[in-house]
């Protein structure tokens, strides 16, 4: 299995796969030999600059092929590469001293005052007066440090995982073991780059030859409608506005046929789409079954920053509202408080790290190796794997009774209208609701009467906070993968909040 993390660098001048890019509106599409070259040069940069195998290096930027360049590179020698969310709002040289990083690599031109913080765009500089060198492609063992990676906690600086090669390796064989991904597919990346999940795809694509595109954010529409992919990940947050642009691109047509207009459907997913791969936040099941209506597979997946991926339904193998069933290699229990405890037989490692990669912080696995994700959810008869929630987001009554909001927050904000809803216990004994919507007040209540009909008496909304146009990806209340964070929605609303009963 190493071996795949091995022969990825080496493996780019015979790969038939191809890499697509969009930066500033101009697409590329290159070769992997053509990568390879510039790798190379990277190489070549990075060892005039001094940096060896161990070191670490950190990227702070969108999207590009120079990220992609500046990965391979270091996989390549061996140094630890630190990537950070491109969102990340502390200034480069407080990541530098903070992670002992001995350089950092950016796209925010005029920002970065440190000596060793360097523009992303010049990687590749001095491309015609740095020549190939021959230093040897880094061996790695089980065990080696390969990368970082960060928890999705509301910290400012996140704690982080030092990331090993036998993890990796084992993560991108499950992937394609599972999926097939072939040279027939188009897979398309849009979720940063420091996301390692989806780095994997980079290394797929290298190691089995299969097309990929790799955009920023930004692009993330036009590249699904113009490149036609075959497969895309996403967030729920982003699949709920993707279908929400079809329903709208069919109104104005004048197309109110609820099934799949070819014009309209091309326009807005592509021609090509075989399924679309969603995880890292809850999805309503109301979302799945409009998807499932469009024809269009949607294949939901589980994992952990700590353990890596998990579980994952299939093609042929799908359970809708489930996150799949066990993928080969890992483990999962669930104790009794209903939460999930899990562990990968290719470890990821043991324990966080305080700032620089060394410095060995708390262990997260309990004494059986197992890690205690703080999801809680139940199997099925047949092993598919349901998540109802969150350990610490039960909310707790002044009567002492215990809820998980989240099944009831999906119910909310299953109407299309209605962008977000997150729940908080109020000094009478209630739960209160803050709903992201551009609904009347009326209507609003009426969606709520309608959910609160479903629930026990102390499972209802008694009271709401009406907002607007809050809950986006570019508010700050939702972190890379779309998922809100309730910390950052009490701490902007707090003051009204505070007036309603909530502390």
């Amino acid at each position: 299995m190493l071996e795949l993390l091995n022969t990825v660098v080496a493996r780019m001048r015979q790969s038939a796969g191809t890499l697509h890019t969009i930066s500033q509106g101009n697409r590329r599409c290159y070769t992997y030999p053509e990568v390879f070259e510039d790798v190379l040069r990277a190489r070549s940069h990075l060892n005039y600059l001094g940096h060896q195998p161990g070191c670490s290096i950190g990227v702070l930027a969108d999207n590009s092929y120079e990220w992609i360049l500046l990965d391979l590179a270091c996989l390549s020698l061996g140094i630890v590469l630190v990537p950070f969310d491109p969102k990340v709002q502390e200034p480069p040289e407080v990541l530098i001293d903070h992670y002992g990083l001995k350089a950092l690599f950016h796209d925010r031109p005029g920002e970065a005052k440190h000596r060793n913080a360097i523009p992303l765009c010049a990687l590749l500089e001095h491309r015609n007066s740095l020549g190939e060198d021959d230093t040897p492609f880094f061996q790695y063992d089980a065990d080696s440090v390969v990368c970082m990676k960060f928890t999705s906690g509301t910290t400012s600086l996140p704690k982080g995982i030092p990331a090993k090669a036998q993890n990796i390796a084992d993560c991108v064989h499950v992937i394609q073991d599972a999926m097939h991904h072939c040279a027939d597919d188009l897979i398309l990346s849009f979720l940063p780059l420091y996301l390692l999940q989806q780095r994997y795809f980079i290394y797929s694509s290298i190691l089995f030859d299969i097309p990929l595109v790799v955009v920023p954010y930004i692009h993330s529409f036009s590249a699904i409608s113009t490149l036609h992919p075959t497969v895309v990940m996403a967030v729920p947050h982003f699949l709920d506005t993707l279908i929400q642009r079809y329903h709208q691109a069919n109104i104005e047509a004048a197309n109110v046929d609820t099934g799949l207009n070819s014009q309209v459907s091309a326009a807005i997913f592509g021609k090509r789409l075989r399924y679309l791969w969603t995880g890292s936040a809850p999805i309503s099941i109301d979302l799945l079954n409009r998807y499932k209506a469009l024809g269009i597979p949607v294949y939901q997946g589980y994992g952990t920053a700590e353990t890596g991926i998990l579980t994952k339904n299939v093609p042929g193998n799908n359970r809708l509202g489930s996150v799949g069933r066990v993928l080969p290699g890992r483990e999962i229990k669930i104790n009794q408080s209903g939460e999930i405890l899990a562990r990968a037989h290719a470890e990821l490692n043991t324990h966080y790290c305080v700032g620089a990669i060394f410095n060995v912080g708390q262990c997260f696995l309990d004494g059986n190796g197992f890690f205690p994700t703080g999801d809680l959810g139940y199997f099925d008869d047949d092993g598919f794997l349901y998540i109802t929630g969150r350990l610490k987001n039960l909310i707790v009554l002044s009567s002492g009774r215990k809820i998980n909001p989240e099944p009831i927050e999906a119910a909310v904000a299953s109407d299309v209208d209605i962008e977000a809803c997150v729940l908080f216990a109020s000094s009478a004994g209630r739960l209160l609701a803050v709903i992201d919507s551009t609904l009347s007040e009326e209507l609003v209540v009426k969606r709520l009467a309608q959910v609160n009909s479903t629930l026990a008496p102390e499972e209802r909304i008694g009271t709401y906070l009406i907002v607007k146009h809050s809950f986006s990806n570019e508010s700050g209340l939702r972190n890379a993968q779309g998922k809100i964070v309730r910390d950052r929605v009490h701490q902007k609303f707090r003051v009204r909040l505070q007036e309603l009963g909530v502390h």
